[in-house]
């Protein structure tokens, strides 16, 4: 502290008030993407469902991710994003069944988010976030998200994603991100 007296770190514990952990599902490290880049098809196959969290992020894919489906994901308490995606090639993913509760309340610190040390970022409120992402025949179905997020999808990259039943009340559905096209279909 100021006075020079050394104050031991305290760890929250699972299920203690103010724990929240920052993703609750992590698909490939971004660290490593810099030193040694995944390539398409090196994950692919992965099938998630019933994912319920109040995690920062539901789902945090990175590096190249193929062939692959995300179901019944819910978001609850202070959770916000239920997909990041990082630097990578994500290509033929899926993602049906994306719910927020009514009372998901995102904390003040989540709307700009820097980590520099892997480059990850994020801006603002978005329940759907793209890091400099390349996509690839990206689908999104059954989405509910809550008004308490600025945007259904933020970020930038590159590629196509397609949308159907996007219930986003009174928010920018897809105003918010650069250089990819996101279409209702």
């Amino acid at each position: 502290d100021k006075d020079g007296n050394i104050i031991p770190l305290r760890h929250l514990t699972p299920g203690e008030e103010g724990y929240r952990c920052e993703a609750a599902i992590i698909i490939g490290e971004s660290y490593w993407y810099k030193k040694s880049k995944a390539q398409p098809g090196d994950t692919f196959g992965i099938s998630i469902s019933n994912v319920m969290t109040h995690a920062r992020f539901a789902l945090w894919l990175n590096n190249a991710v193929k062939d692959s489906t995300f179901e019944n994901i819910r978001i609850f308490g202070n959770g916000f994003t239920s997909v990041f995606f990082g630097e990578g090639t994500m290509e033929n993913l899926s993602f049906k069944g994306i719910r927020y509760d009514e009372d998901v309340k995102p904390q003040k610190a989540d709307e700009h988010i820097v980590i520099d040390w892997n480059k990850t970022e994020s801006k603002g409120l978005n329940a759907v976030y793209f890091n400099g992402t390349k996509l690839r025949n990206v689908e999104f179905y059954d989405m509910r998200v809550a008004s308490s997020l600025d945007n259904v999808f933020g970020g930038h990259g590159e590629g196509d994603v397609k949308c159907r039943n996007v219930d986003s009340s009174a928010l920018k559905s897809f105003e918010n991100v650069s250089g990819i096209n996101i279409s209702e279909i």
